[in-house]
């Protein structure tokens, strides 16, 4: 009885509401000349939705957004139903990244029919510009949730849409939104995270239809895969909870010449059912049944790919602690604070922290609204007052937990480096007797990981393993677990104990280059940054080892599709031009744009990684020589690289320059055209190169017969032909012939560039030269007399 007088009683009091606001229909539309101010809001024509500006808790409201408007609950067959924080936080923000830096902000169509966000100081944002002016224009909110600029003939019929919100989603999907891509526009529909509960702007995850047109969908964090729906199959996502509840809400997933995209529709508004992407990487759905959390210390749910990544056991005893505020005068004895360059949200920042054993707190917040800084060691007290009060997250010990043991575990752990060096400074001394070269790059080696244990920043970009550690994730170095052996020793593919799957590179003991190789590679390579480039983990060098941790590339490398006749066929020519060109990129940015101009020296297929949607990146930097920025040459007695890709510069006088490089990117680039090996012969009776063959048959007119066969029904002609042109530019004899990275690039990617005549090869001989060479007697390594003095065959 007294829940049926509640239900009357709310019943009552809606409809009363309703009497006193009979119609919204003069309050849903914004008519051209007019403005939307702070103190306005539209409202659509049955009260579902309301647009306007709004804030959390300041004086200016900074941003224009679509809420459900006053349905908190709603009845259905005598039940009363809520949706927590659905009606309560903005579906849609028009201008997430750039805020009302004032409190006279407003939305407005002009006289051309332009539609913009203002402040006192002009336009903040441009929503739509038209071309060419439009006269008669008004923008309205719908019942759907989606604000649509229209234009109009002169009886106020519609004439055409001009621009909507549903082409423009933020973190949340309403009924009728798609999530895909417009194939002949470009368009992309997707959702963002807010980078935090209070900061609309772009963040971590992003909620997306897989472009390939595989039939799922996939949520990407930081541009990496996160989760990924079963295939879409009989109306509905196979193997994930993600699925419609009841008979008024219906998925569709459309893939036709025009669009490939996911959506849904329900037969009404008023029941809350959207879709949102959480700033924690949260997938939620109120009338789609869906819940996402890859993020979670239960077991991992269906379609999650990253998952379990806080599980790590230096963390077993702790919480983080969100409640817990600074008092003046408390400060930390370290801290590293992340420039807006880093663009971290709240949940980067609080992985950041966690993941890091010696971080021990960290605040997300600035004058700007973002930003981490993260804290290491106590915290103590001084007398100076801080300036201002701080917002701290604390990572704090579950009850129990002895404090004193922890950190006595983190001060042992943080001499683990200095005294693995110190074993590692032993062994190589023979006899009694160090030597000298070995001793001083330990030397070397041991004040670069001092370097990284006081400098917290890249203590963050790198990770200490335990040897034990790296056993129990290459299963002993099982010869199951190898994928393959170099110059310098073997790669194991590894599972983490938190579930990462990753690539062991462990260096041979009985080399004498690899301390020289494993200190070059790490501290490099932690510097690099590039989507073409792999990236490194962290090292081990205890117990006279040395060994690299590398993020695990599930396609192997570029010659295990390549060379193989089994497996060339499964890279058509769109994979084939996306790797040469993911690789020009990755050099360009070597060569040009890293904070270190580097040389590789060892490019080739075998040192190309691909990951799961076979997209290249360049590994293998043991090998690399460092430029200053004023330096464009060098030469050196030791010359080092794989038969087949060393430019004759190098080979004979030691020159190695950016174009060093050039030459090897020629010869894979021909390598990827034709699925030939470089340094085999495809002549019976002549030593004719890969590169004399390409030679050869780009001078006969007949060039597209280099490429490999199995690219029939996939290459685009032009494309095969201008790659096998850029290919004979990169390989020409005399370095300064050859062009840059830059100019590769822009050749590749421009097709009305006239590109200049290739001249002859490097390494080529004529048909009729053929008994010469024989009499000369090159096939035993020597050029001129003289020997390569270590050209290592990988």
């Amino acid at each position: 009885m007294a829940n049926t007088s509640i239900k009357i009683l709310i019943l009552i009091t809606i409809s009363a509401y309703f009497f006193t606001n009979p119609c919204y229909s003069e309050t849903d539309t914004l008519r051209q000349g007019r403005k939307l101010k702070d103190w306005d809001e539209l409202i659509s024509s049955n009260g579902v939705f309301s647009l306007k500006l709004f804030s959390f808790g300041t004086t200016i409201s900074p941003y224009l957004g679509i809420f459900y408007y006053h349905n908190t609950i709603f009845i259905s067959n005598g039940d009363l139903y809520h949706f927590d924080g659905f009606n309560r936080k903005a579906v849609w923000v028009a201008n997430r990244n750039n805020p009302i830096s004032d409190i006279d902000g407003s939305l407005m169509i002009d006289a051309h029919g332009k539609l913009s966000i203002l402040s006192s100081g002009g336009i903040v944002l441009d929503l739509f510009s038209p071309t060419p002016v439009v006269r008669n224009a008004s923008a309205t909110l719908l019942d759907s949730g989606n604000f649509v600029l229209q234009e109009l003939y002169p009886d106020g019929s519609v004439k055409r849409v001009l621009w909507q919100s549903f082409d423009y989603p933020t973190d949340t999907l309403l009924p009728g939104m798609k999530l895909g891509i417009n194939l002949k526009t470009r368009q992309r529909w997707s959702l963002t995270s807010w980078a935090s509960d209070q900061l609309p702007a772009l963040g971590t995850f992003t909620l997306t239809a897989d472009p390939n047109g595989t039939g799922q969908l996939d949520i990407l964090r930081r541009g990496n895969i996160h989760w990924r729906s079963g295939l879409w199959q009989n109306g509905q996502f196979q193997n994930t909870n993600l699925q419609s509840v009841g008979p008024d809400v219906h998925l569709y997933y459309i893939f036709n010449e025009t669009e490939l995209s996911f959506t849904y529709l329900t037969r009404t508004y008023h029941s809350f059912p959207a879709l949102r992407m959480y700033p924690d990487g949260q997938l939620k759905g109120a009338i789609l049944n869906l819940d996402v959390h890859c993020f979670s210390e239960i077991a991992p749910q269906p379609g999650c790919v990253e998952y379990n990544l806080d599980r790590l056991k230096c963390r077993k005893d702790h919480y983080i602690d969100r409640s817990w505020s600074s008092q003046d005068g408390y400060i930390y004895t370290d801290e590293y604070e992340y420039d807006n360059s880093h663009n971290l949200t709240l949940f980067d920042c609080e992985r950041i922290c966690w993941r890091n054993c010696s971080c021990t707190a960290y605040t997300y917040a600035n004058k700007n609204g973002a930003g981490c800084t993260t804290y290491y060691g106590q915290r103590i007290y001084t007398p100076v007052k801080a300036k201002s009060r701080i917002e701290y997250y604390t990572i704090s010990y579950k009850q129990g937990t002895n404090k004193k043991w922890i950190w006595l575990i983190i001060g042992i752990g943080s001499l683990a480096p200095l005294v693995s060096c110190y074993l590692l400074e032993k062994k190589f001394h023979v006899r009694g007797k160090a030597k000298t070269t070995q001793k001083l790059l330990l030397r070397k080696l041991r004040r670069f990981y001092n370097n990284i244990r006081r400098d917290k920043k890249m203590n963050n970009e790198l990770r200490y393993f335990t040897f034990q550690s790296i056993l129990s994730a290459t299963n002993k170095f099982s010869s199951t677990n190898k994928l393959g052996e170099g110059g310098f020793g073997a790669v194991y593919k590894g599972k983490l104990a938190d579930g990462q799957e990753v690539a062991v590179k462990r260096l041979s003991k009985s080399s004498t280059q690899g301390v020289k190789e494993f200190k070059n590679e790490t501290e490099l390579i932690v510097k690099l940054q590039h989507t073409n480039l792999v990236r490194l983990l962290g090292c081990c060098i205890e117990k006279q080892e040395k060994i690299l941790v590398y993020e695990y590339m599930p396609n192997s490398s570029l010659d295990f599709f390549l060379f193989d006749p089994s497996k060339t066929g499964l890279l058509d020519w769109n994979n084939r031009f996306v790797i040469i060109e993911g690789i020009a990129q990755g050099l360009l940015y070597l060569h040009k744009f890293s904070r270190l101009r580097v040389i590789h020296r060892d490019l080739k297929a075998s040192n190309i990684l691909l990951d799961d949607y076979l997209k290249p990146k360049i590994s293998d930097f043991g090998l690399a020589k460092l430029f200053g920025n004023n330096e464009s040459e060098a030469n050196t007695s030791r010359v080092v690289g794989t038969r087949g890709y060393v430019p004759p510069e190098y080979m004979r006088e030691g020159t190695v320059s950016i174009k060093t490089d050039v030459f090897s990117f020629g010869v894979l680039l021909l390598e990827i055209v034709s699925g030939k090996k470089n340094h085999r012969s495809y002549d019976a009776e002549h030593p004719l190169n890969l590169l004399a063959l390409a030679w050869e048959l780009w001078n006969e007119g007949r060039g597209l017969e280099l490429m490999d066969a199995v690219l029939e029904d996939s290459y685009s002609p032009k494309e095969v032909m201008t790659c096998i042109h850029v290919g004979l530019l990169c390989v020409q004899d005399h370095a300064t012939d050859r062009p840059t990275m830059s100019e590769v690039i822009s050749m590749l990617t421009n097709e009305d560039m006239n590109l200049p005549d290739p001249k002859q090869p490097a390494f080529f001989i004529e048909r009729h030269d053929a008994e010469a060479v024989r009499d000369d007697n090159l096939g035993n390594g020597s050029v001129n007399g003289q020997s390569m003095s270590i050209l290592v065959a990988r």
